[in-house]
């Protein structure tokens, strides 16, 4: 098991994933989920779901956040999982 980083994204996908699970940062770790969070991301991925983390900083700019997240979510899902794999 490898995270790849992709598009800002860090990525584990599993040969034949039965889903994704896209998981956006967190209040106060968000800047590296993949490894502040590792333990459930893995274990998702042991499950046999393709997990997606995206690093999100919180702000008290509550106008700003959602726009910052905002280019992560207009990848397209293609992007994540080659095709082959389907």
């Amino acid at each position: 098991m490898a995270w790849q980083e992709r598009n800002g994204n860090w990525l584990l996908i599993p040969a034949r994933p039965q889903g994704i699970v896209h998981f956006l940062g967190g209040a106060f770790v968000a800047a590296a989920p993949q490894v502040t969070y590792r333990w459930l991301l893995e274990a998702l991925y042991g499950e046999g779901y393709a997990v997606v983390a995206t690093p999100f900083i919180n702000t008290f700019d509550h106008e700003r956040s959602p726009k910052m997240s905002s280019p992560a979510s207009k990848v397209p899902s293609n992007a994540y999982v080659p095709a082959a794999n389907y």
